[in-house]
């Protein structure tokens, strides 16, 4: 028969040994876990530090795209300018030739006024400085049309209010029509379908009644004033002439 109380010495052991293991299991997950968050934290610093450069990348890429839009800017402005004036000198150049023909005839003006009798009559020299400036006039127009610019049809035109600017409206005269332009005070000019400056004209209102003729002295249109009674006492054949 056993004993009892070796029993119980034997058995103790077994007893000790099941925290002893359990410990050795909680440690290692402990182990295991912070293996992990070691891992983890590594895999965020790497991320940390890719974000730090890839922020520092983009910080730098921003400065240069703003310095080289600033650059972009400044240069797209010079060549505005620089077009801009070869232009204007393309205008100029273009005019030339009637500021050349408007001295001329400023010179014609100046021969006529100090005209002799042993030179052209005056006549003849205003004759020849009107010449000059209708030559001058036409190359004025030839020349805004090779640039585009022409004339805005405007006498006898119907008024359009995109083309022409109406200064006044006058009763419609007999064959003239509502909404007709009977006079230019300036001319208006447009290249292509901009206007660059609209007509100044008169219009015709054929709405308005027709204006009344001047009256005469009697107060009615086309009646004659009356002729003076003579004095009788002039002139009387009944009595004798004075004497002398």
């Amino acid at each position: 028969m056993s004993d009892p109380a070796a029993d119980q010495s034997e058995a103790a052991p077994e007893v000790v040994s099941e925290p002893e293991n359990g410990d050795s299991a909680e440690a290692s997950t402990l182990l295991l876990e912070n293996d992990l968050l070691q891992r983890d934290l590594e895999a965020a610093r790497r991320d940390l530090q890719r974000a730090v450069r890839e922020s520092e990348q983009a910080k730098d890429l921003a400065r240069r795209t703003r310095a080289d839009l600033i650059n972009i800017r400044r240069r797209a402005a010079n060549e505005r300018r620089e077009h801009r004036s070869r232009a204007l000198e393309e205008v100029c150049l273009s005019f030339l030739p009637v500021f050349d023909d408007l001295e001329r005839a400023a010179a014609s003006a100046g021969a006529a006024a100090r005209t002799g009798e042993e030179g052209p009559g005056p006549e003849a020299s205003l004759q020849a400085l009107a010449a000059g400036v209708r030559l001058v006039l036409r190359r004025f127009r030839d020349t805004l049309a090779t640039h585009g610019i022409e004339e805005i049809e405007a006498e006898g035109a119907a008024f359009d209010p995109r083309l022409h600017e109406a200064l006044l409206r006058m009763p419609a005269a007999p064959g003239e029509r509502d909404e007709q332009i009977t006079r230019v005070f300036e001319r208006g000019f447009r290249s292509g379908a901009r206007v660059i400056r609209h007509a100044k004209v008169q219009v015709a209102d054929g709405t308005a009644p027709p204006a009344e003729p001047e009256q005469g002295p009697a107060g009615k249109a086309g009646d004659e004033a009356p002729a003076p009674e003579a004095d009788p006492s002039e002139n009387d054949p009944g009595e004798p002439p004075p004497e002398a």
